[in-house]
């Protein structure tokens, strides 16, 4: 009996020798889903389920914190972590979903069982990193819930290195596993919180789901989802999904013998993430602020996650305040028909929504185009509305009203922004006292 134990023993590490030496010679250590899902998406969705902002930002912390944590990562890049493989990245011992999907039940219990608010949060990250995970680690493409077969120790998907992960892979995949994370939100806000979820998500069911073959950039290992227009929460799905794989880039694989001579999909620029995701947030109204740049949470251990404790979350990067403007009288967002250039003017009538950042207090503020040199401000001669590439003189007031409204006043003229038809003017004309001197404004 002895000899056999002795012999099992030999083969374990041998298979783990062979292991390590694959793993060693893969491109990058495999970590799953990227911080474009595990913390932006990840915060994103906790917010349009009815998290508020610091909640949906302790979830999401907690979540990458599982990929940034040496103690708690499924890999370093040369040796697999298999106990960490199995608690906390949906890597089972053998590929039987069961066991996955068994596991990813008792910690949304176990989140919910926590004692406090801060708690409960925190272990709702740990889950969702699993939970995500559940998607990310099987064998794709296949967006079943339970029909699947995932990856399993010690390997994982070492060998396929991070694209089969990556939403461009599998977006109907990375779309099923957003709306079930919306789901166990709702789930957990009602049970754990005893807060009403958002109504945007009542009686959602799944949306279609499919690919778009006339996608310009589809290739084999590259694919993008078509937007569901059958209702707003279905199109809010799949426009998330749409705008995190346009923030990709593709290249050429030349390390990974599984993908030689394919294009596959690069780490998403985390600032691209961010603006393509506030701007589709802005289109349905889901006010986010994702923080501007990202605080890796790497102090995790498995000892510390198993113990229950308060999780030791480092402080959040301030977050930039980045807003669109739609106007109350006609409903239309503040957009550039004319394009992103010095000297346009700004309407406010069907098209895609300028996205500003807010430099300096509310009360004294001027409003840039988010990622350009361009600034919302005025022609001195009759006062329109217009972008220019000079702040001087565009500084801005913005005034919340009563009705939850804002009024957004010239510090130069004293004077208020308001609407003519589809045109934005700064005239004595202009009056937070009616509709069209009042503006919704998104991210404050």
């Amino acid at each position: 009996m002895r000899k056999i134990s002795s012999n099992l023993a030999t083969i374990r590490i041998i298979v783990v020798s062979m292991a390590s030496l694959l793993l060693a010679l893969a491109p990058k250590p495999a970590h799953a889903y990227d911080p474009d899902t595990h913390y932006q998406v990840t915060y994103v969705l906790c917010r349009a389920a009815g998290l508020n902002h610091n909640d949906a930002l302790t979830v999401a912390q907690c979540d990458q914190g599982m990929d940034d944590s040496n103690g708690t990562l499924a890999n370093n890049g040369a040796i697999p972590n298999i106990v960490e493989e199995g608690l906390w990245h949906a890597l089972p011992p053998i590929p039987d979903p069961n066991i996955v999907l068994k596991r990813k039940g008792e910690m949304f219990e176990r989140a919910i069982s926590m004692p406090d608010r801060l708690r409960k949060l925190q272990y709702l990250g740990v889950f969702f990193h699993y939970q995500q995970d559940t998607w990310a680690h099987r064998v794709h493409p296949n967006a079943s819930a339970n029909g699947f077969i995932p990856y399993f120790q010690p390997l994982g998907h070492g060998l396929m290195g991070h694209q089969p992960d990556r939403p461009p892979f599998d977006p109907v995949c990375a779309l099923r596993c957003l709306e079930e994370g919306i789901g166990y939100v709702r789930t957990f806000m009602t049970r754990a919180l005893g807060e009403t979820p958002s109504a945007m998500f009542n009686n959602y069911s799944p949306a279609t789901g499919s690919e778009d073959s006339s996608w310009s950039g589809k290739g084999k290992y590259i694919h993008q989802i078509v937007i569901d227009n059958s209702n707003t929460a279905r199109r809010f799905t799949t426009s998330l999904i749409r705008a995190q794989i346009d923030s990709y880039t593709n290249g050429l694989e030349v390390g990974n013998p599984n993908y030689v001579g394919y294009y596959t999909s690069n780490e998403a620029d985390y600032g691209k993430v961010r603006d393509k995701l506030q701007g589709v947030c802005a289109q349905f109204g889901v006010s986010v602020q994702i923080p501007a740049t990202f605080v890796p949470f790497s102090t995790l251990t498995t000892p510390l996650v198993l113990a229950g404790g308060a999780l030791p979350i480092p402080a959040v990067a301030a977050a930039q305040k980045i807003i669109t403007i739609r106007s109350t009288a006609n409903g239309q967002f503040i957009c550039a028909t004319d394009g992103l250039k010095d000297n346009q003017w700004l309407y406010c009538k069907p098209g895609t929504p300028v996205s500003f950042t807010v430099v300096g207090p509310l009360n004294n503020c001027v409003l840039k185009v988010n990622g350009q040199n361009l600034y919302f401000s005025y022609n001195a001669t009759t006062g329109a509305v217009k972008l220019w590439s000079n702040p001087d003189g565009a500084n801005f007031s913005l005034e919340r009203q009563g009705n939850g409204t804002y009024a957004i006043k010239s510090l130069k003229f004293n004077q208020y922004v308001w609407l003519s038809s589809q045109s934005p003017y700064i005239t004595r004309t202009g009056s937070p006292g009616n509709a069209a001197g009042q503006w919704n404004i998104a991210g404050l």
